[in-house]
């Protein structure tokens, strides 16, 4: 039973991790995100939550519902907010639960302030200039991480 809590442990953290890693680079170089990827781990996310995860439809409702939300909103601004970062919210929902995934959202609103911050104080930049999201949900899925110890931390 532990070899099985350990690779569920393992699946949990380590497949957001890649997942956001490769949201990580496209959305610097390309601005945007591979909706094919983005597919492939929606549909493992699917599979993880129905095997590993003994939760009900409403659990999976509440899960969704940031992604879902931050979708409604990019469709309403006209892609001032980002579909790309709803979508990545969505796969990393079926994951994380509700509570990690606001602590991740909640830091790397955080993160984005103190570097747009930056930027506007020391680089000038114009209106028009953009920063994309997802680097910083990354970073905030590291400090979510680390404080609970990693993927073979053996507290049940």
């Amino acid at each position: 039973m532990l070899r099985f809590r350990r690779l569920e442990r393992i699946i949990m953290y380590f497949i957001p991790f890649v997942y956001l890693l490769i949201g990580t680079y496209t959305d610097i170089k390309y601005k945007s995100i591979n909706l094919l990827t983005s597919l492939f781990f929606f549909i493992f996310a699917l599979l993880y939550f129905c095997i590993f995860t003994k939760l009900g439809l409403t659990d999976f409702i509440i899960r969704e519902t940031p992604g879902i939300l931050l979708i409604v909103t990019s469709l309403i601004f006209k892609a001032h907010v980002g579909l790309g970062d709803g979508i990545i919210l969505l796969v990393c929902g079926l994951f994380l639960g509700i509570t990690d995934l606001f602590a991740i959202l909640f830091f790397s609103c955080i993160l984005l302030f103190i570097f747009a911050l930056y930027k506007v104080i020391r680089c000038k930049v114009s209106k028009s200039y953009t920063i994309p999201y997802i680097p910083f949900l990354f970073l905030s899925y590291g400090l979510i991480f680390l404080k609970k110890g990693g993927i073979l931390n053996n507290q049940d």
